[in-house]
């Protein structure tokens, strides 16, 4: 428990602010949550999360027993508070370029409620500069006001966000002036982390550094696999190699797929090169990345049509949808994508996900979603294996290789299967890898 408990108003309750608003009351902080959206509020007053999050569930439960979490969609029930968390989600379009309106509608809406001694922290996803346009609104509609302002770049990754946040390897903290940081330093005085504070756009820019760094790591290693491709190696086993390496180390993106999706990466990636392009500086590298990212999924349907002369009259199997395992969110989901490209394709679409609840998928457009993996992938020809989730490293190709008919195809886009290649030749099923130039064509994917 911290020494002396604040009461603190998160602003915003999708992911990061319902996961912010009961994580801080955990930590001992009263906390309430607020959303313009009175629905999102009303199912989280009845334990319905906006997001599936592991754990999540059970610690708005336990503190809201406790007494030190409520949720409302009132913001004069924040007429008390002097601590305000944004933690709105920052929607972005297509090309990953970020809408800042419901933010700065917000400042809008908070300005005139802000009393001296007030502290804002900023934790949406935010470019770099924003900062100091919101001090600077702060300041013009608020001559008088002494407030502080704080940049907590989130790092509360879908599916492992209570793991992050109690367990961060270091906290970072964009602080206007010592008060901010001192408070800060009060916030989480309960975790065991190093808590780094420097200036605001310094702050910023470690969120976009920290994610583009991650993409262009994926972007090598995308590079790489198309080389193992080309001259007959193994990326698994050269990135084995890569890892073992001290200076690189073991915890490195050096994953070869068909791509890495979710809007996170992407968007820092733009922001930096929008950003950049406003100072007039080009950033090759990260350019770079962006766009090797963006050609990685769209390999696969040349791949079917080598492997599946009359593609159009099969049936595709899809096993995950979400874009990532441990989370039902569908954003940016490379599934998605490749399904809108395969559509017009082939016969029929067969979708499973462990997570994923129908009236999402149905709203994103599947018409066909299957609760039993194995009732998806009857009458398959080619099996696409898109989110890694434990359930598949589990299923028996055995039992799944006579339900399919020819050619029996198995793609694994994130090379999450590699130990189970063996079994899933024997069972009768190709299995085609990323970047596994190895022994008979069935290994190799894209060339």
């Amino acid at each position: 428990m911290p020494t002396e408990p604040l009461t603190i108003g998160v602003i915003g309750l999708w992911h990061l602010g319902s996961v912010y608003s009961a994580a801080l009351a955990e930590l001992g902080h009263t906390v309430i949550g607020f959303d313009a959206d009175a629905t999102t509020v009303e199912k989280l007053q009845n334990d319905i999360l906006p997001v599936q999050e592991e754990g999540l569930l059970p610690l708005i439960q336990r503190n809201k027993t406790a007494g030190r979490l409520s949720y409302t969609h009132d913001l004069a029930d924040l007429g008390e508070v002097r601590v305000f968390l944004v933690a709105i989600d920052t929607p972005c379009d297509k090309e990953h370029r970020p809408d800042l309106s419901s933010i700065r509608e917000l400042f809008t809406v908070l300005a005139p409620k802000l009393r001296d001694g007030s502290t804002v922290i900023v934790s949406s996803q935010v470019p770099v500069g924003s900062g100091e346009e919101f001090q600077t609104f702060l300041r013009t509609a608020r001559p008088k006001l002494h407030f502080s302002y704080i940049y907590l770049p989130e790092n509360l990754q879908l599916g492992t966000a209570l793991q992050s946040f109690f367990h961060p390897a270091r906290i970072v903290a964009g602080v206007s002036d010592p008060a901010a940081e001192a408070l800060i330093k009060r916030i989480f005085s309960p975790i065991n982390a190093p808590l780094l504070c420097m200036t605001v756009p310094s702050a910023e820019m470690v969120k976009h550094a920290l994610n583009a760094f991650l993409a262009t790591s994926l972007s090598f290693i995308y590079d790489i696999a198309d080389m193992c491709e080309a001259y007959g190696a193994d990326v698994l086993r050269v990135s084995e190699a890569l890892k073992s390496d001290a200076r690189i180390g073991h915890s490195a993106y050096l994953d070869a797929s068909i791509g890495f999706s979710g809007a996170t990466l992407g968007r820092d990636l733009t922001a930096l090169v929008l950003k950049g392009g406003e100072k007039g500086i080009t950033l090759p590298v990260i350019s770079g990345a962006r766009e090797k990212n963006e050609e990685r999924w769209e390999r696969i349907l040349p791949f079917l049509r080598s492997r599946i002369p009359r593609l159009k009259s099969v049936t595709i199997g899809i096993l995950g949808l979400a874009y990532k395992p441990n989370t039902s969110t569908l954003r940016d989901s490379l599934s998605l994508k490749v399904m809108e490209a395969l559509k017009t394709e082939v016969k029929e679409l067969r979708v499973h996900d462990p997570m994923v609840r129908w009236e999402e998928a149905k709203e994103a457009g599947v018409t066909r979603l299957y609760p039993d993996p194995y009732v998806a992938l009857t009458g398959t020809s080619a099996v696409l294996v898109m989110t890694a989730w434990a359930d598949y490293a589990k299923l028996n190709w055995k039992r799944i290789a006579p339900l399919m008919t020819p050619p029996k195809l198995l793609f694994d886009a994130k090379n999450f299967l590699w130990k189970s290649e063996a079994k899933i030749k024997a069972s009768g099923i190709m299995y085609a890898g990323v970047g596994r130039g190895i022994g008979s064509g069935n290994s190799r994917i894209l060339s």
